[in-house]
C-alpha cells in the first residue's frame, strides 16, 4: 500500500511539473508512469498473494496464487523494470553520453526477455 501510494505522489507531481513545463514532443515520461505503474501493481500482487512455488505454500489459496499466474506477473513486472532501464539509459545517450550508454539501453530489455525465457 505504501508502494502504491507513494507511486500515486510521484505520478502527480510528474504530471503536474510536465503540465507546467508543457513539453508534450517527449512522451518519455508517460512511457515511464506507465512503466513503473505496472511494476508496482506486480509487487503489489506478490505482496497481497505471497507463493514459495516448488512447495506450493501460500497465504490465501485462490486461483491467483498458482505457479502460472504468479510467476506470469513477476516476469511481465521484471520486464517493465528492465525497460524502464532501457529508457533511461537511451535518455542519457541522447543527452550525450556516448554510443555505449546507446548500446547497452538497446540491449537491456532483449537480454531481460532472454533470461525470463
Amino acid at each position: 500500500m505504501l508502494n502504491a501510494a507513494l507511486w500515486s505522489l510521484s505520478a502527480v507531481a510528474v504530471t503536474r511539473e510536465h503540465a507546467l513545463l508543457r513539453v508534450a514532443s517527449d512522451p518519455a515520461w508517460f512511457v515511464q508512469m506507465l512503466l513503473s505503474a505496472i511494476y508496482v501493481a506486480g509487487c503489489a500482487f506478490w505482496s497481497a498473494l505471497p507463493v514459495i512455488d516448488i512447495p506450493r505454500l501460500v497465504l490465501i489459496d485462490s486461483r491467483l496464487s498458482s505457479v502460472l499466474v504468479g510467476r506470469s506477473v513477476a516476469t511481465v513486472a521484471e520486464l517493465c523494470f528492465a525497460a524502464q532501464w532501457a529508457l533511461l539509459l537511451h535518455r542519457l545517450a541522447v543527452s550525450g553520453q556516448g554510443p555505449l550508454t546507446d548500446a547497452v539501453s538497446l540491449a537491456v530489455v532483449p537480454q531481460s526477455v532472454l533470461a525470463e525465457g
